[in-house]
């Protein structure tokens, strides 16, 4: 019953009081959140708010939901491969891009997969293996690779049947594939699948160090591939050395120093303690797994 005295108001005004009511209903300070924190989550802020206005609210927020659906197929069509190396000192493997000053094995490749495989990413996964392979064949040959999947949390038939492909096309090559920290819900789905016997129960391995180390002391097989060893085998060939590595990619405050002693001794903290101090060394931390010790310098 106001609206008649509203009729001689100039239409500037009107839209002043519209554009006023309108303007807290768009959160802009989200959209510049979402665009520095992620440019997909921006994209769909973007695509439903002009959907909205130009278009309908029901429409704009069908075209964003949409939206978000082609991304996470995309996003799960292409799953991160990262190549890991050992953080000197420890039995610790860390991405490359984490950990700059990691150590290779020696005509070894480690990838983890950093995504479940289904039938719309494994072709994906196989593309990506073999550039990597061929990258790093450019510094040495390759005889092992070994595949990190505890990211990995199934698999199906389809991925099953490539990884049999992927296998075989690799030893094809000369190259042995080792299965590191392979769940047992996707473990079943390879006996299942007997993907475990045509590859064979000795290349899985229940941690990255334990794969390195059975391709490290593998002898060749009747077919001329590398014969991989057991956990048991490994743990009773190992040579036990001292090893000392230093990071500063895992703590970006502090230098870590890793120290692997083959054997407990009394009184070896207070010792590593000395040395770091007499070095002008500020120990801020320091923790001690049995043989392990990890500390935390600034300097």
């Amino acid at each position: 019953f106001l609206t008649s005295l509203f009729y001689y108001l100039p239409m500037f005004a009107l839209a002043a009081v519209v554009i006023k009511a309108v303007v807290n209903l768009i959160a802009y300070d989200v959209a510049l959140s979402l665009y520095e924190v992620k440019k997909w989550d921006f994209l769909c802020w973007l695509v439903a708010c002009l959907g909205t206005l130009f278009i309908g609210p029901l429409q704009g927020i069908g075209i964003a939901v949409a939206l978000s659906i082609l991304i996470v197929i995309y996003e799960s069509a292409r799953p991160q491969l990262v190549e890991l190396r050992r953080v000197p000192g420890t039995e610790i493997y860390r991405s490359t891009e984490q950990e700059d000053r990691g150590e290779r094995a020696s005509n070894i490749l480690i990838i983890r997969l950093g995504a479940s495989l289904y039938f719309g990413n494994v072709a994906y996964v196989k593309g990506n293996l073999l550039q990597h392979i061929e990258d790093a064949s450019k510094k040495e040959p390759i005889h092992h690779i070994v595949l990190e999947m505890c990211s990995v949390h199934t698999v199906d038939s389809t991925a099953v049947h490539l990884l049999k492909d992927i296998v075989d096309d690799f030893r094809g090559r000369g190259i042995q594939t080792v299965f590191a920290m392979v769940g047992p819900r996707v473990m079943k789905t390879f006996h299942k699948a007997e993907l475990v016997s045509f590859i064979g129960e000795n290349s899985f391995f229940p941690a990255v160090c334990d794969a390195v180390q059975g391709c490290l002391l593998s002898g060749s097989g009747k077919d001329g591939l590398p014969r991989l060893r057991s956990a048991l085998e490994i743990a009773a060939s190992r040579d036990v050395l001292p090893e000392v590595g230093i990071s500063n990619c895992i703590h970006q405050q502090y230098t870590q120093v890793n120290i692997f002693v083959p054997r407990a001794i009394p009184g070896l903290v207070e010792l590593f303690n000395s040395v770091f101090v007499t070095k002008g060394c500020n120990v801020e931390g320091a923790q001690v797994d049995h043989l392990h010790h990890t500390y935390y310098l600034l300097m």
